[in-house]
C-alpha cells in the first residue's frame, strides 16, 4: 500500500503547485480572469510541468518506505 500512498501524495504535489503558482502570478497582475483562456492555457501547461514535482515526490516517498531500490522507478511512471 505504500506505493499507492507515494503515487498519491505525488499527485497531490502536482495539483499543489499548479494552485500555488497559478495564485501566485494571478496576484501579481499577471493572469486575469477576464482572459479565462490565458489562464487555462497557464494552468494546463503548469499541470504538466509539475509532473516533474510529482514524480520526484512519489519516488522519494517510495524509498522512504520501501526502501525497495527497484520499485521507485514503476512509481514515478504510475504517478
Amino acid at each position: 500500500h505504500s506505493t499507492l500512498f507515494a503515487v498519491s501524495v505525488g499527485s497531490g504535489m502536482q495539483v499543489l503547485g499548479m494552485s500555488v503558482v497559478t495564485l501566485f502570478f494571478a496576484m501579481l497582475g499577471l493572469l486575469s480572469p477576464a482572459h479565462r483562456g490565458s489562464l487555462l492555457q497557464f494552468m494546463m501547461l503548469l499541470f504538466t510541468l509539475m509532473g516533474i514535482l510529482a514524480g520526484y515526490t512519489s519516488a522519494r516517498f517510495c524509498k522512504v518506505f520501501d526502501g525497495d531500490e527497484a520499485r521507485w522507478k514503476c512509481t514515478t511512471l504510475v504517478t
